[in-house]
């Protein structure tokens, strides 16, 4: 993971556009500022601006703010304003338990327009904790939001590639201190009276918000791009990287000794292969596109008693086993028994959403990720 560095805090930072909010009824101790989310396939976001913004929520513009969450690194979300896009910032909302923070920076269609639009450089992370106020039409949700204190400046390498981070929000205490100080300000105030359901259970969200701060300038365009951030829920791949673009077909070797694929060209290629005479291979779970295939390599004695059952996550479009750069971006070590599961199960595997459960090695129980 790289180096995120602390930026100490003097005085409150006021996110543009947004107000500081009048208490209802009763004291405040807390500054409270009003944030509005979008929301598509279950993420809540927003942007300061958008290149050719569509003038209705319900429409998807062509560098609109869910390109950064919509599993494509082909898409990318551009800032909207003349000049660099400094100052300009991101907001989504984390998972409950965020170890990571991972992103696609610049217009990760090909090389040539990565390197034509401007890419970040430097960003800011500033960490909210906002309590669902009210609802907003069909597409958004209301906040009173509260700033954390720290802030944190992550350095961008200029590449087109996956950028791992370890999150720097994670001291778990400070945080729960401070959530619980703001729920009790929020009711204090006066605020959940508008509120659906019982006021003294609001619901509280983390919200990240990324800043720009500096950028790598573009040889064309002066647009900053960033096609995808994701946390330790979610794994995307880059595709640039694909050895496959479609697998017909994997199975084991006669002897049990390889895991053979057959690609789009009809190339037999062995994906993995044992050299232990001891050591068999064998498919437990494989994903509808053969994308992901999880492998167990079992071990067995004179007797013909296993001994020792190993699992092993492979991808075929990458051609590799890939528990190590899963665990980069989960931010934990990872140990089987893995499984695959999907959301849906729908006929189609392109409308559906596919997760890898596993355990956690260090014995803290079981997980699950996303896959693309």
């Amino acid at each position: 993971m790289k180096n995120i560095s602390l930026i100490l805090i003097v005085s409150f930072f006021l996110i543009p556009s947004c107000i500081i909010w009048a208490a209802p009824g009763g004291a405040t101790s807390e500054k409270w500022i009003d944030i509005n989310l979008f929301g598509y396939w279950g993420r809540l976001f927003n942007r300061s601006s958008e290149l050719d913004m569509v003038s209705s929520p319900m429409e998807f513009g062509k560098y609109d703010i869910g390109h950064i969450i919509d599993k494509n690194i082909k898409t990318a979300w551009v800032e909207g304003i003349k000049g660099d896009g400094i100052g300009e910032y991101i907001l989504i909302v984390t998972p409950e338990e965020t170890r990571t923070i991972n992103i696609f920076s610049g217009y990760g269609e090909n090389l040539s327009l990565f390197h034509k639009n401007n890419r970040p450089s430097k960003i800011r992370l500033s960490y909210f904790l906002g309590v669902e106020y009210d609802g907003w039409g069909q597409v958004g949700t209301k906040f009173k939001a509260v700033k954390f204190d720290d802030e944190y400046v992550i350095t961008l390498e200029d590449t087109i590639t996956l950028q791992n981070f370890d999150f720097p929000f994670n001291d778990m205490e400070k945080l729960a201190i401070f959530k619980q100080r703001c729920l009790d300000d929020f009711k204090t105030a006066g605020f959940g009276k508008n509120m659906y359901g019982p006021t003294e259970l609001p619901q509280a969200k983390w919200i990240l918000k990324i800043e720009i701060l500096d950028i790598y300038k573009g040889s064309k365009w002066e647009d900053t791009c960033i096609s995808e951030i994701f946390f330790n829920d979610r794994y995307i791949g880059n595709l640039h990287d694909y050895k496959n673009r479609a697998i017909e077909k994997v199975y084991e070797s006669e002897n049990y000794n390889e895991i053979i694929m057959i690609t789009e060209s009809k190339d037999s290629v062995t994906l993995y292969k044992s050299n232990d005479k001891d050591t068999g291979l064998s498919i437990s779970e494989i994903s509808k596109d053969n994308q992901w295939i999880i492998i167990l390599k079992e071990t067995w004695n004179k007797n013909l008693s296993r001994t020792e059952t190993e699992y092993k996550i492979f991808n075929t479009f990458f051609g590799k086993d890939m528990k190590t750069e899963l665990e980069r971006v989960i931010g934990k070590e990872i140990e089987g028994p893995f499984f695959i599961n999907y959301k849906y199960d729908t006929p189609s595997y392109e409308d559906d959403d596919l997760y890898l459960e596993f355990e956690y090695a260090d014995g803290s129980g079981p997980g699950k990720i996303e896959l693309k």
